[in-house]
């Protein structure tokens, strides 16, 4: 099957265009068919030691807005869809080459705004994800840039679609952004009549799955035929052709499940975010590294027994038999299920080359992949005790169930996975060839670690403590829009400080619900340190 469609090519005078692939053809059909599901904001809160007035700034956003343009030109991309073999839609994306500076400062204007109102960075992070999205079919540039004011400094949010960019992938563009406005703020300026158009057309890149092969070989992998194609993602996350029946210890698993609860018809998200101490994230850390795990391994275990706990609490207040039926979930499940792990395929498998946007080959904005976990659910039994009469959950921290098991089953889980470059590209192969996700909308929950910033170069000069001339980054949150019953997680660590933030739709949880998960969650958290 050819895969020149899926590379830009010039389909009119400065235009160029190239179907989406894998995940982003699947997070395009996520924001269709649920109301804007996966849609990702980053709110970045931002002090000037010298503040220009609020004129001149929105004149410095626009000149940087222009340099990253011309730096990552998949900023200035369309999506839009075209009609695709047995009725399905072909979403694709469409660059134009702008034709004078006037153009490009038009599409400057057009994507960035300075809104008014002071709001915390939450508050604004959340009524960016509720308002400021839209379909993949709309006419619409693939970013938008909301600029508005804090008691103390500005904030930056950045909006766009999940199939444009993954979330690393907006944090080391903004990095870019904040390097072109702190030259800018300093007085040294990159000219924008220095810029060639339609030389930047050269960073268009091509889907995340292909780039080890491009760059190793010089040529695009070939796609397999989508009727012989039968990937199954199992437990391991192992892709595997040509197989026709599920594993036999999959068969064998009965997943920890809860029955999704509507409650209501608001269209409306909820989240929360766990902010976590320099002291208590250095804890975290320190206990990780003793018992040879990482923090996404611990805070997926922590979150998991959390939301076990709650949902029987839940469970108890909703009805006899939602109560008994995930009861009997908690004792009959042989193993609890995670859909949707996230891994940043861009630093574990691009050549050097291909690891940043000023690299040779750019790195592509998205290059998210997702494989299952399971995991044995009697760990978690092991630390949870019920009084069906009284219907009343009970913690038994036991350090042994915790690390030994729930822990070590997760690293092992992760362990199995086939983090191959052969296994990412079947893997979004099977996302191609898939259906739209009809059936995506279920409680199963879904985990994305972001990383440490610090170790991952972003932000680092403009941390607090840097003193940087020209401006500090003083917190960031980056969240994904979820009208879905999963419960999402967003992980990421900034200036040595851990933050969780958790989401979904308001037909699954209430404000109040949501506090108890988090309540809980700390609650977990403080008993294993």
């Amino acid at each position: 099957m050819s895969t020149r469609d899926f590379l830009f090519h010039k389909t009119d005078a400065n235009v160029y265009v190239r179907k989406c692939f894998g995940v982003e053809s699947f997070t395009c059909g996520t924001e269709m068919v649920y109301d804007g599901t996966s849609h990702v904001v980053a709110t970045i809160a931002v002090a000037f030691p010298s503040a220009p007035p609020r004129k001149d700034l929105e004149q410095h956003v626009q000149h940087a807005m222009v340099l990253l343009r011309h730096l990552i030109p998949g900023i200035a991309c369309k999506t839009f869809v075209t009609p695709g073999p047995e009725g399905r839609s072909n979403f694709a994306f469409r660059y134009t080459v702008p034709t004078s500076l006037d153009e490009v400062y038009s599409w400057a204007k057009d994507v960035t705004f300075f809104d008014d109102g002071i709001q915390e960075l939450h508050a604004k992070n959340s009524q960016m994800n509720e308002q400021h999205w839209w379909h993949s079919v709309d006419d619409h540039y693939n970013l938008e840039l909301h600029v508005s004011p804090l008691a103390k400094g500005w904030q930056f949010s950045l909006t766009m679609p999940h199939c444009t960019a993954d979330a690393r992938g907006m944090l080391m563009m903004l990095n870019y952004f904040f390097d072109f406005l702190a030259a800018i703020l300093e007085g040294r300026p990159q000219l924008l009549s220095e810029l060639e158009w339609g030389k930047e057309v050269e960073r268009l890149t091509p889907p995340g799955p292909f780039i080890t092969t491009l760059a190793n070989t010089g040529v695009s992998p070939t796609l397999p035929d989508p009727t012989s194609l039968v990937t199954l993602l199992t437990g391991s996350g192992k892709a595997e052709h040509g197989t026709e029946s599920v594993p036999a210890q999959i068969k064998a698993s009965k997943y920890w499940f809860v029955p999704p609860v509507d409650l209501g018809e608001t269209k409306e998200g909820v989240s929360r975010i766990v902010r976590f101490s320099s002291i208590t994230t250095a804890k975290l850390h320190a206990t990780s590294k003793k018992n040879n795990r990482t923090i996404t391994q611990v805070v997926t275990a922590l979150q998991t027994i959390a939301q076990v706990e709650v949902s029987l609490q839940i469970a108890s207040q909703v009805s006899e038999e939602q109560y008994k039926e995930v009861l009997d979930s908690f004792y009959e499940a042989t193993h609890y299920l995670i859909p949707w792990n996230v891994i940043d395929q861009r630093s574990k498998l691009f050549p050097e080359e291909c690891n940043t946007f000023s690299s040779l080959m750019s790195t592509p904005l998205q290059s998210m992949d997702g494989v299952e976990l399971d995991f044995p659910m009697s760990p978690i039994r092991g630390m949870l005790r019920i009084d069906k009469a009284a219907k009343i959950v009970q913690r038994k921290v036991d350090m042994t169930a915790f690390w030994d098991g729930l822990v070590a089953s997760i690293a092992q889980a992760w362990g199995d996975v086939d983090k191959s470059a052969d296994a990412y590209f079947l893997r979004h192969c099977a996302m191609e060839f898939s259906e739209t996700p009809k059936n995506y909308d279920n409680n199963f929950p879904t985990i994305s670690s972001i990383g440490d910033t610090g170790r991952l170069g972003i932000f680092d000069s403009y941390r607090p403590g840097k003193h940087n001339q020209s401006l500090t980054i003083e917190d960031i949150i980056i969240s994904m829009r979820t009208r879905i019953y999963a419960l999402s997680s967003t992980i990421l660590e900034y200036d040595d400080k851990l933050s969780c933030l958790f989401s979904t739709a308001g037909k699954s949880m209430t404000d109040e619900s949501m506090k108890l998960f988090t309540d809980v969650f700390e609650e977990w958290t403080a008993a294993i340190l």
